[in-house]
């Protein structure tokens, strides 16, 4: 045999193990088992779900007001700054005070010397020696000095920013030495230990809210382990015009004043409690276009379900259609698997 034979039937012998996929490492892959994917799966359970309505609102101090300068006037002095605490009667700025104080004083006193005109003709009267017109002309004297005295009360107590109440201020809208036009607001005064919370409810949820609800409350702008909760003071009765949604009111506890003024908060309210539902945890759910699909297993094989969702709330979703008791889903792991795909159920 030549040398030019030998090497041919070298080359051969190659060509023939290379291409026999049974001879790889001298085994047959044909005969293997396939591949399985582990996954942790529980038994599908009936379980009761609370239907919560969520909704979003502004939180605002219990007590609040906005404090008006009604005559105008140049800003002589500021006595507070956002975030202070103002006590009930005290002067947080002065807008021509002593103009506004003079005309105060002088209203008081003609207002005192109206009521003793008045007081000492109903004597005379009494006595027959005043007549009833005389007498009803000092009550409407003293009766217009008592509304000028009003007028007057009311008007120092804007030029001196007085607070009606105590509580934090919450904004200042004046600058020292700036003139002022009449009816100015000042001033935004609030009562923060306790909080109101105000929300829209749509009309196909109002009938199952009321007066004494609790509600979970939850504050983006906070920072806190706190669970927040309230309560529902207060449901109208009338749809507001154009939205056909009824305002809702709530009280919430603020201690250390962790929650300020005037911030978004989300609102969730038990509507309604189903019994014996199918509940699954909404990482189980899969989601494609407007279709929901969980993974069971059955026989050793992961299969593909399509289901009908109904509400969800922070962990669970109630499973409408679908699924039913008894069923084999899988929890974690259904991302690594597809329609008809062999898995095993570990062991937790």
């Amino acid at each position: 045999m030549t040398r030019a034979m030998i090497l041919l039937l070298c080359f051969c012998s190659v060509l023939l193990v290379c291409g026999n996929p049974e001879s790889k490492n001298g085994k047959n892959h044909s005969s293997g088992r396939a591949h399985t994917t582990p996954v942790n799966a529980a038994p599908v359970v009936l379980d009761s779900f609370v239907e919560y309505g969520e909704y979003y609102g502004d939180i605002s101090g219990i007590k609040e007001a906005t404090l008006i300068c009604y005559a105008g006037g140049r800003v002589s002095a500021i006595h507070a700054k956002p975030g202070s605490w103002a006590k009930k009667g005290k002067s947080l700025a002065g807008i021509d005070a002593r103009k506004a104080e003079t005309a105060y004083e002088t209203a008081v006193l003609n207002e005192n010397i109206a009521h003793d005109n008045f007081t000492r003709t109903k004597k005379h009267f009494e006595a027959g020696n005043a007549a009833r017109l005389q007498l009803d002309q000092m009550k409407l004297a003293w009766l217009n000095a008592k509304a000028s005295r009003i007028e007057a009360e009311k008007m120092r107590n804007g030029a001196l920013c007085i607070a009606p109440f105590s509580g934090f201020v919450t904004d200042r809208y004046i600058e020292l030495h700036e003139e002022i036009a009449p009816g100015s607001p000042t001033f935004a005064l609030a009562q923060l230990s306790k909080m109101k919370i105000k929300i829209q409810v749509p009309e196909n949820e109002i009938s199952s809210i009321e007066p004494g609800n609790d509600a979970r409350i939850t504050i983006p702008s906070v920072q806190s382990d706190s669970l927040w909760t309230a309560t529902v003071t207060s449901v109208a009765t009338k749809a507001q015009p154009g939205t056909q949604k009824f305002s809702v009111e709530l009280h919430m506890d603020n201690p250390g004043r962790l929650v300020n003024d005037g911030v978004t908060v989300r609102v969730q309210i038990p509507l309604r409690k189903l019994d014996s539902q199918v509940v699954v945890p909404s990482g189980t759910i899969t989601t494609t276009g407007t279709q929901h699909f969980v993974y069971v297993v059955r026989n050793g094989t992961a299969l593909k379900r399509r289901i009908r969702t109904g509400p969800s709330n922070e962990t669970h979703t109630l499973v409408v259609s679908g699924l039913t008791e008894g069923d084999t889903l899988i929890v974690s792991g259904q991302q690594r698997v597809r329609h008809n795909s062999p898995v095993s159920i570990k062991n937790n």
